[in-house]
């Protein structure tokens, strides 16, 4: 079993790129990776809550996802994301991805300016299938964070 202390090691360990290796992603993994953020951005709320863990779906209401999920992309362009590499432990895989985006009219940012930001997303095989326990947050979407322990 995992302790929330190893996750923690496993993440905070490695801020840098050495030691992520695109090897530690399996062929499986990608694909859905590929998915789940082809869904996000076409706003698909359906597919991605449905890519979530078991826990999270018995955490958040479908509906409060959907709401929210709206409110928090609104204006923001998904150009692209690229694995950088990923890290084992157990039945996790840490999934260190490269985000770009393009700033929604409001807010701090320029208008239209793409941004990037670089994340550590955190994905768990159940049965045969890969679900997304936490899928990054990009400084502007809450319900993407680890609000639930897998404990299972």
């Amino acid at each position: 079993m995992i302790s929330l202390l190893g996750i923690f090691l496993a993440i905070s360990a490695l801020p840098s790129c050495s030691g992520w290796s695109k090897k530690a992603v399996p062929e499986p993994l990608t694909l859905k990776i590929e998915e789940y953020y082809g869904a996000e951005k076409n706003h698909d709320w359906e597919r991605t809550y449905q890519m979530r863990t078991p826990s999270f779906r018995r955490v958040v209401p479908r509906e409060r996802y959907f709401r929210e999920m709206e409110e928090d992309t609104r204006g923001w362009g998904f150009i692209a994301y690229s694995i950088i590499g990923g890290r084992q432990l157990e039945n996790l895989v840490f999934v260190k991805i490269r985000f770009t985006e393009r700033t929604p009219p409001q807010g701090d940012l320029p208008e239209g300016a793409l941004i990037e930001s670089v994340e550590i997303t955190i994905w768990k095989k159940f049965d045969d299938a890969w679900l997304c326990i936490s899928p990054g947050t990009r400084h502007h979407i809450r319900l993407n964070s680890e609000l639930v322990y897998e404990r299972e």
